[in-house]
């Protein structure tokens, strides 16, 4: 009996060794709804599979977009998974009522040369899902540029649910929350932008912010470059549990009032640039007043000067002047 128990346990090993050495790189269970599919034909990602615009490779779990794709990407796979999406020419997605480019459990990352566009659309305005989401972390690398829109109310335009966002190589993201109380950003652990990075941020809704950090920093090194703001009571950057490092002199913040500029203050071996409305309308102001000066300066200057008779009217001297004229006329 042993030794049947035995043969058994050894040959469920092989088993599990074979199964393993078998596998393909995603999970069996991962699937992609695309422009496409059906809500009950989805694509099987551990085979290549291709169509209008799009073209998956199993080996490296890429999904490659061009101009020709306009639909959306809907990817369920596993906590342990990484989608990578190269960007290639001008994509232009739309936004419908389950997003734009979702993963489900796992992460995303977005790269290539090209140029990623999401506007929000009229079916998904009646709906509160972000824009771009992974349940864990999102990264954009390369030379990528993102451009992210949303008008849902109590939306999150770019959402890692449970983990990091990540800014590097010459990856450049803007991103806008038009909604009230939508985040433009948002990461339960860290922000971190690296390399060439550049990241905008801006939010219009009342109640909303720029950034959202629930549980970590907002990090910005080498020359990469944050710009935060906020228009209404949100704050440009909020951080719940954690603090701002920034390590340059690249970061870039600003709020309707002082008070919302950033809920932490910078730990990083860099300076922050504030700047709010008030400030902006007294510079203004100021930069007014001087040049009513300098306008007053140099009509006194071209009207006389300073002394006896510069405060004599135009007018006068032109009467004088054809009297004396007249008069030396009437002589001769």
């Amino acid at each position: 009996m042993t030794i049947i128990k035995n043969k058994l346990s050894f040959c469920a090993v092989c088993f599990i060794i074979l199964a393993y050495m078998s596998a393909p790189a995603f999970a069996l269970d991962c699937y992609a709804w695309l422009s496409d599919t059906g809500d009950d034909a989805p694509y099987d990602l551990n085979e290549d599979c291709s169509g209008t615009g799009w073209a998956w490779n199993s080996s490296e779990n890429k999904l490659v977009l061009d101009s020709s794709y306009t639909s959306s990407v809907f990817i369920a796979c596993n906590y342990d998974d990484t989608v990578n999406i190269e960007v290639n020419g001008d994509v232009k997605l739309s936004d419908n009522t389950c997003g734009a480019v979702l993963c489900s459990n796992g992460s995303l990352n977005i790269s290539g040369s090209g140029t990623l566009t999401i506007m929000p659309s009229d079916l998904a305005s009646q709906y509160s899902l972000p824009t771009i989401q992974a349940e864990k972390d999102i990264i954009f690398s390369g030379q990528v540029s993102v451009i992210v829109s949303s008008d849902q109310e109590l939306n999150r335009t770019i959402v890692a649910e449970y983990g990091d966002i990540i800014f590097s190589d010459n990856a450049k993201v803007t991103t806008y929350s038009n909604g009230d109380g939508g985040y433009a950003l948002y990461a339960y652990e860290n922000i971190t932008l690296a390399g060439n990075a550049d990241l905008r941020t801006e939010s219009f809704g009342a109640d909303g912010a720029g950034l959202i950090v629930r549980s970590g920093d907002v990090i910005v090194n080498d020359n990469a470059r944050l710009e935060a703001r906020a228009h209404g009571t949100g704050y440009a950057i909020e951080i719940r549990n954690g603090s701002l490092k920034a390590n340059n002199n690249n970061v870039f913040l600003y709020a309707d009032d002082a008070e919302h500029i950033s809920n932490q203050e910078n730990t990083g071996t860099g300076e922050v640039n504030a700047d709010t409305g008030q400030e902006t309308e007294q510079e203004s102001d100021q930069e007014q007043e001087n040049e009513n000066e300098s306008g007053n300066k140099s009509s006194s200057k071209n009207s006389g000067g300073s002394g006896c008779g510069s405060g004599l009217l135009p007018g006068l001297w032109i009467m004088t002047l054809l009297f004396i004229i007249l008069k030396f006329k009437i002589k001769i």
